[in-house]
């Protein structure tokens, strides 16, 4: 078994491997805290009915990166304003990597 340190981090990669999770992340970075929270409950409360209403469905964490590996443009364009979010008069450029 993996040793774990405080900050929740086991070998050196984040938990972050459930789908509501991610897509708490995800809105609270767009929207706030409080509607990613109702909106992240309201996710799990429509998979729980799902699965109370019908016996023969399973379910299936999709995972944490799911919408990334969707769409890795916009997770790039996302990183970006991030970026220049968090430096504030700065604008930041890709540039192909030398080989």
């Amino acid at each position: 078994m993996a040793a774990r340190n405080p900050r929740g981090r086991r070998d050196g990669r984040r938990q972050d491997r459930h789908l509501p999770r991610g897509r708490y992340r995800r809105i609270r970075r767009r929207r706030g805290r409080q509607k990613a929270i109702v909106a992240t409950a309201r996710a799990i409360l429509e998979i729980a009915c799902l699965l109370i209403s019908n016996r023969d469905t399973r379910f299936c964490d999709l995972g944490a990166g799911y919408y990334d590996r969707l769409d890795p443009q916009r997770q790039t364009r996302n990183k970006i304003r991030e970026l220049e979010r968090l430096n504030p008069g700065m604008k930041v450029t890709l540039a192909a990597a030398a080989a």
